[in-house]
């Protein structure tokens, strides 16, 4: 089975060019790109509203897609295959934020329903929380309820 974008060609310089300008095109002021230390490349995008920011994470999880082509590796040396796992991710980002972005132009959604997953949220420990990785871990800990929600975010 080919994995979704396995066989573009397109550099990833391109696709986070493109990224990047989609992610002003929907409305987001500025962004930011850095590498963490799990293998994630990181973008941020942020919105200023009256000094008020919010800021937005994109990931793109090069580990997650050098093991799935790990499986499939054919005389393709390690070199190769990091380089097109880079293709990939980057390439799969760019068609999920042009997606959004075409729905919100169509005006289907907005961009907080469009990126609404992305957005960072403060913690107790001081260390911003995507909403998708904090409801999903709430739904791996069954502690996901309307009630709780509601407390977290103060909503009435």
């Amino acid at each position: 089975m080919t994995l979704p974008f396995e066989t573009t060609s397109v550099s990833v310089s391109k696709s986070q060019s493109a990224v990047k300008k989609l992610l002003i095109d929907c409305g987001f002021d500025r962004t930011m790109e850095f590498n963490d230390n799990t293998g994630k490349t990181i973008i941020i995008a942020e919105t200023v509203n009256n000094r008020n920011v919010a800021t937005f994470q994109f990931q793109v999880n090069i580990e997650k897609i050098l093991e799935l082509l790990s499986r499939k590796r054919r005389r393709t040396s390690e070199q190769e295959l990091k380089e097109k796992a880079y293709r990939i991710a980057w390439r799969a980002l760019h068609y999920q934020v042009k997606s959004i972005f075409d729905s919100i132009q169509l005006g289907i959604i907005d961009i907080a329903e469009g990126f609404g997953a992305n957005l960072l949220l403060p913690t107790k420990t001081g260390t911003p929380q995507r909403m998708s990785d904090y409801i999903k871990e709430k739904l791996l800990t069954g502690k996901l309820t309307t009630k709780s929600v509601s407390d977290q975010f103060l909503i009435e």
